[in-house]
């Protein structure tokens, strides 16, 4: 910004700003500088722009911004309006909320300079709302005075006149520093009951949800408790119902019962911790998981193939697919809640499928299979223990 282009002086006799588009030519101007005081010279030709310039003495440093500061609060004097910024209030996870547009302010009373505790506004206006009005040319409110005016509780705008082009004539200057040159809230109170009216709905919102959140615990606790009751029944009618025969489980052409009777492995030495939530009775189910699983794959051969391996997953789907277990626990056979709620009212043990993996422990104990690195069975060199009787009964489990 150039200090040889002051265009705006201060008239000696009116003791008024005006504008060099306004002033006599040369001396005839009759004005001072703003800043200093020295005779000022209208120079209005043809070849550069119209500016005042000291007459007798050099230029002086700031007598541009100085003009331009008193220029501003003697036009907002004069003009009775402002434009204010929009009240806009920033969320970083929300959407902004838009309290207020930006509009013209259009008021009645105003006085510059007025004193108050620990701050002087450039302008307070008084009608038809207080408001403070801070032009800002080289200098910007520093915090300090900031948190004063919000202690105090009167809105304030600053304009910021930092970059106002000293070219533009007295019509283009009026327009820019009343509505054109950019400003913002220092502090407002129609932000500040906004921001407290937010919180509260803010707060009640989450009050609200929190109840409907009890609310809702609460319900699914009741149904999570009503399904743990059903769910108990269900343990206790299978724990007492009796276990049908294999007759009524397996094919005719398959038992295999008979297919390990007279074993030398025998099957009954491992005892399940819930016997009776299986349909038929422990050696049953067991017979059936080693002819199946065992035998089948040395009749086949597969014990030549290391891919063919087996788990407890395989073999408990099994174990529901040919109904040696209740369908209940094609949903709930690794839901340990479910148990250990039924335990509370009675022993079921650890549960079928824990039995299952069990079961598998015990053969790899007896050196029928053998446990990878991956938790999966494969059947161990020892299973020629087993040849004779895998070659008697064809299954076809």
């Amino acid at each position: 910004m150039s200090q040889a282009k002051l265009t705006v002086g201060l008239h000696s006799d009116t003791k008024q700003l005006i504008h060099i588009q306004n002033a006599a030519r040369g001396l005839a101007c009759n004005c001072i500088c703003p800043k200093c005081n020295s005779q000022l010279v209208a120079k209005k030709g043809a070849k550069t722009t119209h500016h005042f310039a000291h007459h007798s003495t050099e230029e002086c440093e700031g007598s541009w911004e100085t003009a331009l500061h008193l220029y501003a609060k003697q036009l907002l004097m004069n003009a009775q309006e402002v434009t204010i910024p929009q009240i806009l209030i920033k969320r970083t996870r929300r959407a902004d909320v838009l309290i207020q547009d930006a509009q013209v302010y259009k008021f009645e009373g105003l006085i510059l300079e007025k004193s108050y505790t620990h701050f002087q506004p450039d302008a307070s206006i008084t009608e038809p709302h207080q408001l403070f009005v801070e032009f800002a040319v080289t200098h910007f409110s520093e915090p300090e005075k900031i948190v004063k005016l919000k202690d105090y509780g009167v809105s304030t705008i600053e304009v910021d006149l930092s970059k106002t082009p000293f070219e533009l004539s007295q019509s283009e200057l009026d327009q820019y520093i009343l509505h054109d040159a950019p400003r913002e809230w220092l502090h407002s109170v129609k932000l500040g009951i906004e921001l407290e009216r937010i919180r509260a709905k803010e707060k009640e919102d989450a009050e609200k949800a929190a109840i409907e959140e009890t609310i809702r615990a609460q319900k699914a606790k009741d149904k999570h408790a009503e399904e743990m009751a059903t769910q108990f029944l269900a343990f206790q009618k299978i724990w007492k119902t009796p276990y049908k025969p294999p007759e009524e489980v397996f094919p005719k052409w398959w038992n295999p019962i008979q297919t390990l009777k007279n074993n030398r492995i025998y099957i009954g030495t491992y005892q399940p911790s819930s016997p009776f939530l299986f349909e038929v009775e422990p050696r049953v189910w067991q017979a059936a998981i080693v002819d199946a699983f065992i035998l089948k794959r040395i009749r086949e051969g597969q014990y030549k193939h290391s891919t063919r391996h087996f788990n407890a997953d395989i073999i408990f789907h099994w174990l529901l697919d040919r109904k040696l277990l209740p369908s209940l626990f094609s949903v709930y056979y690794d839901a340990d809640h479910i148990l250990d709620y039924a335990n509370s009212f009675g022993h079921f043990g650890d549960g079928p499928y824990a039995d299952t993996q069990n079961f598998l422990i015990h053969l790899e104990r007896q050196k029928l299979i053998w446990e990878d690195n991956k938790g999966n069975y494969r059947l161990s060199k020892f299973h020629h223990a087993l040849n004779k009787y895998a070659s008697r009964y064809p299954s076809k489990p």
